[in-house]
């Protein structure tokens, strides 16, 4: 938790340099709800943890709620033409980072590789 500044910081100077505010809402609307969405629909629908303390069905849930969040966002701010592929690549980037981050990191590493992302992908 006390990570949490760091990455709403980073989100929002990798905003800034892209001149996206996008890039912000996305990537902190991710962590800000993917986050405890996951961690429910894990111990709600699986239990059992994986080697690395987390449940398959919450990053399932993680995936499908960053997915979400970012097709409304991208067709909220016109680029809806792109948006099933854009915001598949977002969830499947945060997903991903949410897996494989230490405990605690995932409040930095989330918001920095979605926000880079979408920055690098042109959203």
């Amino acid at each position: 938790a006390y990570l949490l500044p760091l990455g709403i910081g980073t989100a929002f100077l990798v905003a800034c340099y892209g001149d996206n505010e996008s890039i912000y809402l996305i990537s902190v609307s991710i962590l800000a709800l993917s986050d405890p969405l996951a961690f429910g629909g894990g111990k709600l629908l699986a239990p059992k943890k994986s080697a690395r303390g987390k449940t398959f069905a919450g990053s399932f849930v993680f995936f499908l709620s960053s997915f979400l969040i970012t097709f409304l966002i991208i067709t909220f701010f016109g680029s809806a033409g792109r948006g099933l592929i854009l915001a598949a690549g977002v969830a499947a980037t945060a997903t991903f980072t949410e897996f494989f981050s230490v405990r605690g990191t995932d409040n930095v590493t989330v918001p920095l590789f979605a926000s880079l992302y979408i920055l690098i992908s042109g959203i």
